[in-house]
C-alpha cells in the first residue's frame, strides 16, 4: 500500500475535489463516499460543522489532513468496498484520528483500487493530531495493515524494474505461468524479521527508514 498524505488548509477545497469524482461523466469512473461521520452532506452544513470545531483552534491553520491510499492493481477484483472501509478506518485509527470529522471516498478513475481520506486534525474536543514523523508513522502502519489484511505491497511505479529472466526463474519456483511478465521492485522487500518488529514496536527497522529515504533523493 502506498499512501500520498498531504496537510493543507483548505477543508472544502479538498472536499470539493472529492465530490466532484462523484458526477465523473463516465459512469464506471464515478467516485463513491465509503463512510463521513458528517451530519449532513450540504455543503453549506459541512462548512458550519468545521468551523465549530476549528474554532477551538483558531491559531491552526494546517488543520486539513488528505492522504490516499492506493493498493496494488492485482487486488482490483478482490477487495469489497467493506474491506476497502475497514482499511481505511484502520488506518486513521492508528493515526491517531479517533475523535475527528472525516470523508473516506473511492475513486475508481485509474487502473487500481484507491482511496481518499479527508480528515479534520482538530479534534471534537479540540485536541490536534501531530503531524510530526508523519511519514514515518505511516509507513509503520501501512505495513501493519499489509499483514493483517493480506495486501500485496506495493512500490512506487518509478522504482520498479521489469526484468523477464528474474520473471521466469521467479514463475518456475513459485509455480507461475512462466509466459506471463510480472513486476519486479529494483528494492528488495521488508524481511519477516522486520515485519514482525514493526508490528511488535510500531517503527520500522533503520534500513527500511533509510530505503525510502534514498526512493526521495533519487526522486
Amino acid at each position: 500500500v502506498i499512501a500520498v498524505q498531504k496537510i493543507g488548509k483548505s477543508f472544502m477545497g479538498a472536499l470539493n475535489y472529492n465530490l466532484k469524482k462523484l458526477y465523473h461523466p463516465e459512469p464506471g469512473k464515478r467516485a463513491k463516499l465509503m463512510a463521513t461521520n458528517f451530519a449532513s452532506m450540504d455543503k453549506d452544513f459541512i462548512r458550519k460543522e468545521i468551523k465549530l470545531v476549528c474554532a477551538m483552534r483558531p491559531n491552526l491553520s494546517r488543520y486539513v489532513y488528505h492522504t490516499s491510499l492506493n493498493l496494488s492493481k492485482d487486488e482490483l477484483k478482490s477487495l469489497s468496498n467493506e474491506k476497502l472501509t475497514a482499511i481505511a478506518l484502520d488506518y486513521l485509527e492508528q493515526n491517531g484520528f479517533t475523535n475527528n470529522q472525516y470523508f473516506i471516498f473511492r475513486h475508481y478513475d485509474a487502473g487500481h483500487p484507491h482511496l481518499h481520506l479527508l480528515v479534520n486534525r482538530i479534534g471534537f474536543d479540540g485536541s490536534v493530531v501531530s503531524d510530526s514523523n508523519n511519514y514515518k508513522k505511516s509507513e509503520a502502519i501501512l505495513r501493519r495493515l499489509e499483514y493483517k489484511y493480506n495486501l500485496i505491497s506495493v512500490e512506487q511505479s518509478s522504482f520498479r524494474t521489469k526484468d523477464r529472466n528474474s520473471d521466469r526463474s521467479a514463475d518456475q519456483k513459485n509455480n507461475r505461468s512462466a509466459d506471463r511478465p510480472i513486476w519486479i521492485s529494483a528494492y528488495r522487500a521488508p524481511k519477516k524479521d522486520e515485519i514482525e518488529m514493526v508490528l511488535r514496536t510500531g517503527e520500522p527497522s533503520a534500513k527500511m527508514v533509510l530505503q525510502e529515504k534514498l526512493k526521495g533523493i533519487l526522486a
